[in-house]
């Protein structure tokens, strides 16, 4: 996203517009928007298409067409964040159609030692924690800090009208990892994007045939909680309607923790890879990745 639009103005500018423009309008306006920060940003088209280098192959104009492709692509997607914001369950309601992995969210739960939603930079991960508060899931993201505490504030506060909570994690946040251990000892849902670990909260996994960081988070969460690792993803459809993907428990190799996390982590790192294969338009980390093993 631009930086000049990744700021409050920006972002209360975007509501506004989301909710009086209909939804083909406000697809076509953000698609603009989006190829518009594109172009401004030469080193993030590079860093993507060395992503999709490693990840699918191809020769250089199928990735570069790709690129293109998952730009308007997540324009769309955050015009329908911007659109659902204020909890319009009827919209959002009508926007969601097929669903697949429903009962592994409902095994994990029934469990009684809380679930851990992993998820990344695939699909629509804002419009996946909206579904499953509408679900019923009493849900908490742990998320980094926005730019500015403003942008932090209407964060959370669009968030909770979803019935959704805010847990801030990050080197400031000494206390979060007991915070997201009282989550899930309440047996609730944690989701955290585990794709893009923040500083010296990642460990080295294979992908791709190369080698990238993965947060240790999901994996040491689940060893002291004994709580199920679920990945669960939105993905568009051609006709622009979303399907919400939920994907049987990862299974947590048991012992001591310095020894099992860097498994358990590659265990999740791996159900990343097909997924990014299947839907490389959808997939929006638009940093540097990988690094030969």
């Amino acid at each position: 996203m631009s930086e000049r639009l990744y700021q409050i103005g920006g972002f209360k500018f975007a509501y506004s517009v989301a909710q009086l423009c209909p939804r083909p309008w406000s697809h076509w306006m953000a698609e603009r928007v989006a190829i518009a920060g594109a172009r401004n940003r030469p080193e993030a088209r590079i860093a993507m298409l060395e992503n999709l280098r490693r990840a699918i192959g191809g020769t250089d104009a199928e990735r570069d067409a790709a690129y293109w492709r998952g730009i308007r692509n997540f324009g769309r997607m955050l015009a329908d964040y911007f659109i659902t914001a204020p909890g319009r369950h009827n919209l959002l309601d009508s926007m969601f159609g097929l669903s697949s992995g429903w009962e592994h969210v409902e095994q994990a739960r029934a469990k009684g030692r809380g679930t851990i939603i992993v998820t990344g930079h695939i699909g629509h991960w804002e419009l996946g924690a909206q579904w499953l508060s509408r679900c019923g899931v009493p849900l908490t993201i742990a998320t980094l800090p926005e730019p500015s505490n403003e942008l932090s504030a209407w964060r959370t506060a669009a968030r909770r009208i979803q019935g959704i909570k805010t847990l801030e994690v990050g080197p400031s946040r000494e206390f979060s990892f007991v915070e997201m251990l009282g989550v899930l000892r309440r047996n609730e849902a944690l989701a955290i994007l585990v794709d893009r670990p923040y500083m010296n909260s990642g460990l080295k996994v294979g992908q791709f045939e190369c080698s990238t960081d993965f947060s240790m988070g999901a994996a040491m969460l689940a060893h002291y909680t004994g709580a199920a690792v679920i990945p669960a993803f939105v993905f568009a459809k051609p006709d622009w309607t979303y399907e919400s993907v939920a994907m049987p428990e990862v299974p947590m190799e048991g012992g001591p923790l310095r020894q099992t996390m860097p498994v358990n982590t590659q265990r999740i790192a791996d159900v990343f890879a097909s997924l990014i294969r299947k839907y490389p338009e959808q997939w929006f980390n638009y940093v540097p990745l990988y690094t030969r093993i």
